[in-house]
């Protein structure tokens, strides 16, 4: 992982009191980065320390991990409502980026927010299934150790132990082993409860979905549904796949991610 230059604190987003984090200048715009499910506010430092001169990244700790592991979140609605709270309190208008489950909540928040210029979707599932809520439920009764392995398997392939970079793998790790396992069943039982994008397209908002070849969570092919709601909603969901990197893209992907995203973001405010 990338050291972490910026601004760590906390902060109140309404009931949540949480980690915030933000690192660049905001010359160019402000971007809102929401986490995956598992991880936390710091997963997004290596994107801040490959974007070009400028841009002003923003990320908290959602309800049940990192600073607010202690705030077990009782369905989706609470995430997005700390989003929206997010939105205002990073100031003016802000792009939106989610990853995995964050892009859930940043495409809830967004539809109900005129301060969104722009939509990052990165290695998001196109809605909530039942096994999400089952996959929850080991934690409650092994612990979080007993869920690494597997997650570890899902997020980096399941040679994870000698071929994934060793700074990710111990990143994601700690990230883990710091949430509750009431917290993590929690957030999964959220996520299983996402009905799709369907109602939440906004035609003229510049959107924009990633994945990688190799991700074994959210494949490419998850990206045909998401893209299908937009289809439907008479609009266009800009689509890139990137060769590898797994679901972690944010932390294993940080330069190819640069590459894209600045365009994307510079298009939206045109």
């Amino acid at each position: 992982m990338t050291a972490f230059s910026g601004q760590d604190q906390t902060v109140r987003l309404g009931s949540l009191e949480t980690g915030w984090r933000e690192s660049g200048a905001g010359a160019r715009g402000t971007v809102l980065a929401l986490h995956g499910l598992g991880l936390d506010r710091a997963a997004f430092d290596p994107l801040g320390a490959a974007l070009p001169n400028g841009w002003r990244l923003v990320s908290y700790d959602q309800r049940g991990h990192g600073e607010a592991a202690h705030s077990i979140p009782d369905s989706l609605e609470s995430l997005v409502e700390d989003a929206r709270r997010a939105i205002a309190h990073a100031g003016g208008q802000v792009h939106l980026l989610g990853h995995s489950m964050g892009g859930a909540v940043a495409a809830l928040a967004a539809a109900r927010s005129d301060a969104v210029l722009s939509l990052t979707l990165i290695a998001t599932p196109s809605r909530g299934f039942p096994e999400f809520a089952w996959r929850g439920e080991a934690a409650t009764q092994a612990g979080m150790n007993a869920v690494l392995p597997p997650t570890l398997s899902r997020w980096f392939g399941p040679d994870w132990e000698t071929a994934a970079p060793s700074c990710a793998v111990s990143y994601a790790s700690t990230a883990l082993r710091a949430m509750r396992p009431q917290g993590w069943a929690a957030a999964w039982r959220a996520l299983a409860s996402f009905e799709g994008f369907e109602a939440l397209v906004v035609p003229a908002r510049p959107s924009l979905a990633l994945a990688a070849e190799d991700d074994l969570s959210t494949p490419p092919h998850s990206m045909e549904p998401i893209a299908l709601a937009w289809e439907h909603a008479g609009a266009r969901l800009a689509r890139q796949v990137l060769a590898r990197g797994g679901h972690l893209l944010p932390v294993t992907q940080p330069d190819a991610l640069a590459a894209y995203l600045p365009a994307h973001w510079t298009a939206a405010t045109r």
